[in-house]
């Protein structure tokens, strides 16, 4: 998995398979980066894998934002998604689409064990791109499974944490590149 001394991680998004699946019209509102998100990993499913048919899923805002994840980065997309509800991209829920709940677990789930290398995790708190309670019970599943896991959190928001966790980071890579 991990091919140097070992690895470092914020915000780090676990079971995302499971909103993935769970998309269909009425989804509920989520925040601007959120949308940017689930667009991107749409678009990068119907890439992957045409065969599973999402166009036929989306409704012509679907259409665009998929289309708008094909070429737009990061901040400007977000200006654009700002008040833009995911549930209007479907025309029906993706999981009815076949294979599709399959697929994407194979695509995105993170293993949960084989971890033969320390890593690093910190989450904030006031994470709301990637939700603190999305990321716990994945950080819960790898310490049940004995995983070689530092994982520290903080007050701060998504990006905060990279700023806020180099008080931690930057010692735990030390400490691996010293032993290594």
């Amino acid at each position: 998995m991990v091919t140097g001394p070992g690895a470092v991680g914020t915000g780090v998004p676990a079971y995302i398979e499971i909103p993935v699946n769970a998309l269909a019209p009425g989804f509920p509102q989520v925040s601007a980066p959120t949308v940017v998100y689930f667009s991107y990993i749409l678009a990068s499913l119907r890439s992957v894998y045409p065969k599973l048919g999402i166009n036929g899923a989306l409704t012509a805002t679907g259409r665009r934002y998929l289309a708008l994840a094909e070429t737009t980065c990061g901040t400007p997309f977000e200006h654009d998604a700002e008040g833009a509800r995911v549930g209007d991209f479907f025309a029906k829920r993706l999981s009815l689409l076949p294979g599709f709940t399959a697929t994407v677990k194979r695509y995105m789930a993170m293993p949960e064990k084989g971890f033969d290398k320390p890593f690093f995790m910190g989450h904030g708190f006031r994470d709301t791109d990637v939700p603190y309670t999305v990321t716990l019970p994945y950080v819960e599943k790898l310490k049940a499974n004995h995983q070689p896991l530092t994982f520290k959190t903080y007050d701060t928001d998504h990006s905060g944490t990279v700023l806020q966790s180099q008080a931690d980071s930057h010692p735990f890579v030390r400490r691996l590149f010293a032993a290594g």
